[in-house]
Formats: C-alpha cells, sequence, structure tokens
C-alpha cells in the first residue's frame, strides 16, 4: 500500500498479529488474473493492498465503533469476496459510478471492494458503506472502527442502515 507509514499504530500492530511484516509481498498474479476474468478491472490500488496482505484475517483493535459493533476481522480474500458476487458489482456501478475490484470479507458477511481511484466501499445486502477515501483510510476504519459507519446507497424501498 502506498503509505502505511501514515496509519494509526493500532492499525499497525493489528496487521503485525494477523502475520504482516514490513516489505511483506504476495503473489497475487493468478487471483487477480481469475478477478479479471470474472469480469473485475484491476486497479492498482487494490493490487497494491493485495500483494502486502493477501490471505490475512486482521483483526479489530476497537469492538464498539461510533455507531456499529465492530466484532468481526477483515479477511483479504478477493476470490471469496468477488467470485460469484458480479451482481453486486452492477450495483455499485450504477449507483455509484467507478471501477471496483474486490479485496476480502469484513463487518456483517460485507464484500469490500476497492475503486480505481483509491476509496474503499462495503457491500451487503443491498448496503453499500463508505470506508474510506484510500486504501489506508478504509483499513483503519475495518480496524479501528473509530468514525461512523456511513450509508451511501441502499436498494429503493430499504432503509439505510446504521
Amino acid at each position: 500500500m502506498s503509505d502505511l507509514g501514515s496509519v494509526h499504530h493500532d492499525v499497525l500492530e493489528a496487521l503485525a498479529k494477523a502475520g504482516w511484516t514490513m516489505g511483506r509481498q504476495m503473489d497475487i498474479e493468478s487471483v487477480v488474473g481469475e478477478m479479471v476474468g470474472i469480469g473485475y478491472a484491476e486497479n492498482v490500488h487494490a493490487t497494491s493492498l493485495l500483494r502486502d496482505l493477501l490471505g490475512l484475517r486482521i483483526e479489530p483493535s476497537n469492538e464498539q465503533g461510533a455507531n456499529f459493533t465492530n466484532a468481526e476481522p477483515f479477511i483479504v480474500d478477493p476470490l471469496g469476496a468477488g467470485r460469484r458476487h458480479t451482481d453486486e458489482l452492477d450495483e455499485m456501478v450504477q449507483s455509484l459510478g467507478g471501477s471496483y475490484f474486490p479485496v476480502g470479507w469484513w463487518f456483517c458477511y460485507s464484500h469490500v471492494f476497492v475503486e480505481s481511484a483509491g476509496s474503499v466501499v462495503a457491500y451487503s445486502a443491498g448496503l453499500i458503506w463508505r470506508l474510506g477515501a484510500s486504501v489506508e483510510e478504509g483499513l483503519e476504519m475495518m480496524v479501528r472502527a473509530h468514525r461512523p459507519l456511513v450509508c451511501i446507497h441502499s436498494r429503493k424501498g430499504q432503509t439505510p442502515w446504521p
């Protein structure tokens, strides 16, 4: 990722507990290739996150978020998040615009996506939450739950949550 030095020390600690070390570089070629074959557009922000964190289960450092309980880890697994969920991609593109690449699972089994400009969103059952304007901000939100979770889209007739 571009700047892990700028993230909160709680995030670095959670990453270390999950098995991350400075300089960690995973081989992501086959994973990215499979996702591109399904229809996702590769982007530099998502691939950077995957090179650093693929396969990790990052536990939250704070479970009591500003407006939600953050009791689930961020699991960096693009295949699990994106293999069968291209309908979510279609819904995100139609409602938000942009181009998204799956990177893993998080809160309420939401699927986490990185947009080509670097923002991070999570999708679950018709709800889309903005996690951050950058990969670093999104990761910090998933670990620290230090600000309110904001729903930026819900299906017609569905109540946004929280």
